[in-house]
């Protein structure tokens, strides 16, 4: 259901605030296209170790942060990515601080 919801486009930009094992990341980068990206935030070291062996076919369009989610903008501004929410798909799902929630956001094209 969240991957649907983020209607992913091949060549968008997409960033999973609680990256954690990187099921829903790894959903999505078999939807992006050689131009796509997918960069994942987790502050976990286990967790970014899992995401990092689950993506790892995905290297050459995804990029790992170790971070909180709470600090996603200035986090992907020091990456030079541009921070415009409407540009890109963001979903952040459920953890540990966050029981049964799941918010994603995407711009829907037209």
């Amino acid at each position: 259901e969240t991957i649907d919801n983020l209607n992913v486009k091949p060549d968008g930009i997409y960033v999973d605030g609680t990256l954690g094992g990187a099921g829903h990341a790894s959903e999505v980068c078999k939807l992006l296209s050689a131009t796509g990206r997918l960069i994942g935030i987790d502050q976990d070291d286990a967790a970014i170790q899992a995401a990092s062996e689950r993506l790892r076919d995905y290297q050459d369009r995804t990029m790992i942060i170790r971070s909180n989610y709470c600090h996603m903008v200035p986090e992907l501004k020091k990456r030079g990515i541009n921070s415009r929410y409407e540009e890109y798909g963001v979903w952040i799902t459920a953890t540990r601080s966050l029981p049964g929630c799941s918010i994603w956001y995407t711009k829907r094209r037209q």
